[in-house]
């Protein structure tokens, strides 16, 4: 039962990882190392609890020394992802083929193992089932001793976490000269991968303590409590990860951060906008172009080009639209709306179509348009759709409104005659 739990937090693991990245991979190319990280760190917690509890035999065959040299490759996934939340750019240099060296040093040495008949390796996890001792000892060489590599992989996984909170220090600049609310989105970020790497500093350095202890006292350690109360704690950790990000969708904004090349010009016409089309008057502090700047510049580009080519008029428009058509990502474009703006894509996409849909409704009378014609003319799929848009942002039904201000014209007209 113990081990159908690790294996189904596991699983669990790994598929919220999938979900994360299918359904956000678009939005922040970022989430590609930190779901991979995620699935590898389930798998190697599958097969510890395989080994340590009893399970599938074959599943163990399948999973033992496989997938070694990719748990030398977590580590560097996870500081990569860091970096490239800090600094808004997955980009890797030449220099970062350096962090597969771990990697294809296993991968070269598990090689020979790779081309061993399956039942040979049914007939190894046979044996190592449910005798965490053996499994700790086996290997003919030093790459393929599990001690080896309980006590080697903490070691380098603590060595990323001290290059991430380097690369966070790094940041502190720039973290100091923002305020608004890039400030906000700054201190959240950087909280988050505080707290994540405080989190797996604590799981590595109680799985480094194991192997020492393990050491200077080899002793059968199936029966130990402490052993069990890793996996069982490592696991609720690592399951905190991506429920942490589907609750907190800002991380998902990373560290926002624009070339002040993409302002070119009519940077003066476009002052902030609001849904209506009117100016507002926040302006950002006169110096150097600093992300705020940046960012609500990009808001100013985002309304000119929604209020001057009426994209929202199509009804498939999207916020890739927005993002082609400014050659900006995309979760920069949803930070200026949910942030810069307080309003989201969706929201704001109905507003302007529910004001184009009042403007028709204001001629309907010389055009002889439908209220169906006209939520069609405004971007709206289906009638019911525009029907409930129209209600929620007005208080009232599209025929209803049209009553009210024909019964205004009119009056108005009265006055005035």
């Amino acid at each position: 039962m113990t081990n159908n739990y690790i294996i189904q937090i596991s699983l669990l693991i790994i598929i919220l990882a999938c979900v994360l990245f299918f359904s956000l991979y678009k939005s922040n190319k970022n989430i590609l190392f930190l779901s991979s990280f995620l699935i590898i760190y389930a798998i190697q917690s599958v097969t510890e609890g395989l080994v340590f509890y009893g399970g599938p035999v074959w599943l163990l065959a399948i999973l033992f020394i496989h997938f070694n040299p990719l748990y030398y490759l977590a580590p560097a996934l996870f500081y990569f992802s860091v970096r490239a939340s800090l600094t808004d750019s997955m980009h890797l240099s030449k220099r970062d083929l350096l962090h597969l060296i771990p990697f294809l040093v296993i991968l070269v040495a598990a090689i020979p193992y790779y081309f061993t008949g399956f039942s040979y390796k049914l007939e190894l996890a046979s044996g190592l089932m449910g005798n965490y001792d053996a499994y700790l000892d086996y290997g003919k060489l030093v790459v393929f001793n599990e001690h080896f590599n309980q006590f080697v992989r903490p070691v380098i996984f603590l060595g990323y976490m001290v290059a991430s909170v380097v690369q966070a220090h790094r940041f502190l600049p720039k973290y100091r000269s923002a305020y608004g609310p890039v400030l906000k989105q700054y201190r959240f970020q950087l909280r988050s991968i505080y707290l994540a790497i405080v989190v797996f500093s604590i799981h590595a350095i109680v799985q480094l303590i194991v192997s020492i202890d393990y050491l200077f006292e080899p002793v059968l350690i199936q029966g130990l409590d402490h052993i069990s109360f890793l996996l069982h704690v490592s696991g609720i950790m690592y399951l905190c990860i991506p429920f942490y990000i589907i609750t907190q969708p800002r991380f998902l904004y990373g560290m926002p951060q624009l070339d002040n090349s993409l302002h070119t010009a009519n940077d003066d016409s476009h002052r902030l906008t609001d849904g209506n089309g009117h100016h507002s008057d926040k302006q950002p502090k006169e110096n150097h172009f600093s992300e705020n700047e940046n960012l609500i510049r990009l808001s100013e580009q985002i309304m000119a080009y929604l209020h001057a080519e009426k994209p929202y008029l199509n009804e498939k428009f999207s916020v890739l639209d927005i993002c082609e058509r400014l050659s900006v990502p995309r979760h920069h474009v949803q930070y200026c709306f949910n942030i810069i703006m307080n309003k989201s894509f969706s929201e704001m996409k109905n507003e302007l179509r529910i004001q184009h849909a009042m403007e028709l409704m204001k001629i309907n009378s010389k055009n002889n348009l439908s209220i169906e014609g006209i939520g069609r003319q405004s971007g709206f799929a289906s009638n019911s759709s525009f029907y409930t848009s129209f209600k929620e942002e007005t208080g009232l039904t599209p025929s209803k409104w049209m009553e009210l201000h024909a019964a205004a014209s009119t009056e108005t007209v009265t006055r005035q005659s």
